[in-house]
């Protein structure tokens, strides 16, 4: 039987095109894309017909024109060269697939269909990336052995074509060492289909308004003890009913760039929705040291917190050492005037803050005594009514008392400036949702919270929450699939995905300490050298005993097995040149 096929009959050739057709799909981050290339391989090995006697000379000029656009063609569309150049093979696979293609030209198709999979693993990295990599380690080794064959005029069944677990477990040997020791890039600017949903993070909050919840969309995860409260933003300047962040609040006060690592915690965030974050980047503590896989150095803000000078235009993972408690700091002249200027309240409301703090306390046991009576007289209520504008704070004072965390934020700072005591409020996430498995913590657009900080002497900006239930962080419970499921997607992308150079240098020093501890257990007392030493004299005894007293047929059935292929290949082809060809 001759290399070509009918149409309906399929090989490991045809699986592995459609692999790649379908992971370029895939790469489209579309469903729909990956079952119309489906579709057309199927309609392709459907309309097979005669080879196409085209030159290959001029086959090879209309490839690398078709290329060249396909690669001009990229920065107008918004997707990466490799990508605009792998949709252009799309349409060369299939025309190879409905010609009916010889031995040669099958060759270039699969290596054309393993390019695809290889830019397709740029875009797609959730499980339909470990699926296609498992269907490519079986289908390419059987894929090389069909064609080998086909050179002998020998058919090989699917089943027969695939690996056996030696080239299987050879083939993932050198997967996995190419994956640690091969310098890594990160040159794809895949996005987080969850990303596109915000518009950005809130700026300002206004007493008056209501509020529902945010939902469940995934903003980031955070890894690391003692998670406390996450700013992003501090807000400054109080008109009565609404807070607002001044210019001054995003100036620069220093960058996150320093060695004193001592007594210092350290997370490690992966950002998932940054359309959400837009320029910040949430952290708790005062942060030593910032690094990340952005092209960008952050600079810390005079709000406490770290942030991009420009927005974050990708999903991206960052590391940062902090010290957890209050923000140290000084306040100067003008520092002190904006964080104490609030406009003149009612008559109601001194009142009842007079009723509240009392006379002869200090600003710390003031603030604590605010902070108490919101806890324990008022009420957590999303969806509460709408205030006043103009008499929102007394509204809410004396009359509702009840309100989400925005109202009882802005109403503390307001009070607290009242009383002289520098303030402000503060926005950010409160994480509660904790996978039991990973130890890390799930934050969501729900988790969104905002607090109050006052500056005390000698301490700083110490944060302050008065929403009720923001005593004590409550932890989520969540169904034990869910926390499996996102545990192993954890893993997945932090491991795997992001497994980039840094990972590889502490790999690799992991290793050589791991070695340099182990030889000086051995080498460093007695009892270790003598045990290496017989360990040693063992082996070589053993492999001398193998090679004078061989096992009875070892190594000859494999030797019989090479010379019988090598005779039987030499032998068809001296028929081929006769114009004898071997029919199934």
């Amino acid at each position: 039987m001759t290399d070509e096929r009918t149409s309906r009959d399929r090989c490991s050739w045809h699986y592995l095109v459609l692999l790649g057709l379908l992971c370029q799909g895939f790469a489209c981050q579309q469903w729909l894309m990956a079952l119309v290339f489906g579709g057309l391989w199927w309609w392709a090995i459907r309309a097979s017909r005669p080879v196409t006697r085209v030159p290959e000379p001029v086959e090879a000029v209309l490839l690398t024109v078709c290329l060249w656009v396909a690669y001009q063609l990229a920065p107008r569309v918004g997707i990466v060269w490799f990508a605009s150049v792998s949709n252009a093979l799309v349409l060369y696979q299939l025309l190879r697939l409905a010609e009916r293609a010889g031995r040669r030209k099958r060759y270039f198709s699969a290596a054309v269909a393993v390019t695809q999979i290889a830019v397709g693993a740029q875009a797609v990295f959730d499980y339909r990336f470990a699926l296609i990599l498992i269907g490519a380690l079986a289908l390419l080794p059987a894929t090389l052995r069909e064609l080998e064959a086909s050179r002998h005029g020998v058919v090989i069944r699917p089943r027969a074509a695939l690996p056996r677990w030696r080239e299987a477990a050879l083939l993932f040997f050198f997967m996995g060492a190419f994956f640690v020791l091969f310098p890594r890039t990160h040159v794809s600017t895949y996005r987080s289909r969850l990303g596109m949903v915000h518009g950005g993070q809130q700026r300002e909050i206004d007493m008056g308004e209501s509020a529902d919840d945010e939902g469940d969309l995934m903003v980031f995860r955070i890894e690391g003890e003692d998670i406390g409260y996450l700013r992003c933003l501090a807000l400054d300047v109080f008109d009565g009913s609404t807070w607002r962040a001044s210019p001054k609040m995003y100036r620069e006060v220093g960058r996150p760039h320093s060695n004193e690592r001592d007594r210092a915690v350290h997370r490690q965030v992966k950002v998932l929705a940054h359309k959400v974050l837009r320029t910040a980047l949430p952290v708790d503590g005062a942060v030593l040291d910032m690094r990340g896989d952005y092209t960008q150095w952050p600079i810390l803000a005079e709000h406490g917190g770290a942030m991009m000078p420009l927005p974050l235009r990708r999903p991206s993972t960052y590391y940062y050492w902090t010290r957890p408690g209050p923000l140290v700091c000084s306040l100067s002249p003008d520092q002190r005037r904006r964080y104490t200027a609030v406009p003149e309240v009612s008559a109601g409301v001194r009142q009842w803050t007079m009723s509240t703090v009392g006379e002869g306390l200090g600003p710390r046991e003031q603030a604590e005594r605010l902070v108490q009576r919101f806890r324990t007289e008022f009420t957590y209520q999303l969806g509460a009514p709408v205030l006043r504008s103009d008499t929102a704070l007394e509204e809410f004072l004396l009359v509702r008392k009840e309100g989400h965390c925005g109202r009882y934020a802005s109403a503390l700072s307001a009070l607290l400036r009242t009383r002289n005591i520098p303030a402000r409020v503060v926005l950010g996430y409160l994480p509660s949702e904790e996978n039991a498995f990973g130890g890390f913590y799930n934050v969501r657009t729900r988790h969104a919270h905002a607090w109050s900080e006052a500056w005390f002497e000698d301490e700083g900006w110490v944060t302050l929450d008065a929403t009720p239930v923001g005593e004590s962080i409550p932890r989520e419970r969540r169904r034990l699939s869910l926390t499996l499921y996102e545990w192993v997607e954890f893993v997945w992308y932090s491991k795997i995905v992001e497994f980039g150079f840094a990972e590889q240098i502490r790999l690799a020093g992991g290793i050589t300490h791991t070695m340099q501890a182990a030889l000086t257990t051995v080498l460093g007392t007695r009892a270790g050298l003598v045990l290496a030493v017989v360990l040693v004299g063992a082996l070589t005894v053993v492999r001398k005993l193998r090679d004078r007293y061989p096992r009875k047929g070892a190594g000859t059935s494999r030797q019989r097995a090479a010379f019988a292929r090598n005779f039987y290949g030499r032998f068809l082809r001296l028929l081929r040149r006769e114009h004898h060809v071997k029919r199934a």
